[in-house]
């Protein structure tokens, strides 16, 4: 008789493979710990301006507007750099600011404009391993188990989206604001973890274009104004596409 374990994975094929179950639980954790946060840092600058919901509203620009600004860019540069490695950076960024938020509140030492800062940058650097992480997906199932990985990675993020403000605010209701901001800091280290157990079979670096590959020997400058000019085409590319498939 048939495991049910073994039904499950029949159903969902891209868990067979081990690196996107990492991939998986380290979505579900980083995006869970990013709406968590984003319940914390509202009620935070709510209560340190004396209830301004502008102040509110700007904190939560800050936190997102990267994703504008910076998630384009880091979605050419997943095709050139070792995402592995982008994926660590960017964990171990979130964990150092959702740690520092949650002692300078514990302090009470947190300011308004401490917030904004601490939410830009962490909101810069989930921009970065989103698109690196889903690039890395793509790597880690065979093609037959692609449209599969996707539906499951969607899953990981929306259902984190749900759960991540619904204990966040049960520990602000019971714990205080800077208990989420720990509690954000742990669900960030467990996505950290996730990140070092992918292993380097994903690990693809990038595809080398004919224009960085022939520039090689001339130096670093020459490989750096390759890599802007590429990416720099890749963005113009990317914008003529949105715009003609409005």
């Amino acid at each position: 008789m048939e495991q049910p374990t073994e039904n499950a994975i029949g159903r969902f094929p891209a868990m067979r493979s081990s690196q996107f179950r990492w991939l998986f639980a380290n979505g579900f954790f980083s995006t869970g710990s990013r709406w968590a946060l984003v319940l914390a840092r509202g009620w935070l600058v709510h209560d340190l301006s004396g209830g301004s919901t502008a102040a509110v509203g700007w904190v939560t620009f800050a936190s997102f507007i990267p994703f504008v600004i910076v998630g384009p860019i880091a979605g050419a540069m997943a095709d050139r750099v070792q995402r592995r490695r982008v994926l660590i950076a960017g964990g171990m960024f979130g964990v150092v600011g959702a740690t520092v938020l949650a002692v300078a509140t514990a302090l009470e030492l947190a300011q308004v404009w401490h917030v904004g800062v601490l939410a830009f940058a962490t909101g810069s650097a989930q921009a970065i391993t989103v698109p690196t992480r889903q690039a890395l997906v793509a790597t880690s199932v065979p093609r037959s188990h692609l449209t599969n990985a996707v539906a499951l990675s969607g899953l990981s993020q929306h259902g984190s989206r749900l759960a991540g403000p619904l204990f966040g605010a049960a520990f602000l209701s019971t714990l205080g604001v800077s208990a989420v901001f720990a509690v954000a800091a742990v669900l960030l280290a467990f996505a950290l973890l996730c990140a070092f157990r992918v292993g380097s079979e994903v690990n693809e670096a990038s595809r080398i274009t004919t224009e960085t590959a022939s520039i090689k020997d001339q130096g670093q400058h020459g490989v750096v104004a390759a890599a802007v000019s590429t990416l720099t085409a890749d963005l113009r590319a990317a914008l003529r596409y949105i715009a003609a498939d409005r």
